[in-house]
């Protein structure tokens, strides 16, 4: 999915305005895939989740440029999609933290925790 949204996005027009939030959805694959891994695993993270969790969390670092954007749109439907990835991404650096991964992650899972809860709590403002 990320090759077909980076292709477009250096060889075509721009994205239709109600299209931005789109590429939001890329961190949402690796955060959800290592949210159920860590789920249904007995053993101590390994390196796929850290892999996993990693790409998820530079794909949420793409993010930000179209924040400034979306924001000033109105609302639509597609900025649900948004939460997704983010929500995926805070739960799995409060599940590795949990494990006792690295002490890093401590800090990373507060970090990750504001920043979707205040995403998130935004965009529910914003349906009303």
């Amino acid at each position: 999915m990320a090759s077909v949204l980076l292709g477009r996005l250096l060889h075509l027009p721009s994205l239709a305005e109600k299209s931005w939030p789109t590429p939001a959805i890329q961190p949402a694959p690796p955060a959800v895939g290592t949210v159920a891994y860590l789920g249904v695993a007995s053993d101590a993270p390994g390196v796929l989740v850290h892999a996993m969790f990693g790409y998820a969390l530079f794909q949420s670092t793409v993010l930000p440029a179209p924040w400034r954007w979306i924001a000033t749109q109105p609302f639509s439907m597609s900025d649900c999609s948004l939460t997704f990835g983010l929500t995926g991404l805070a739960t799995t650096a409060i599940r590795l933290a949990g494990h006792g991964a690295d002490t890093s992650f401590l800090a990373l899972a507060a970090a990750t925790f504001v920043i979707t809860n205040f995403i998130v709590g935004g965009i529910a403002l914003r349906t009303v």
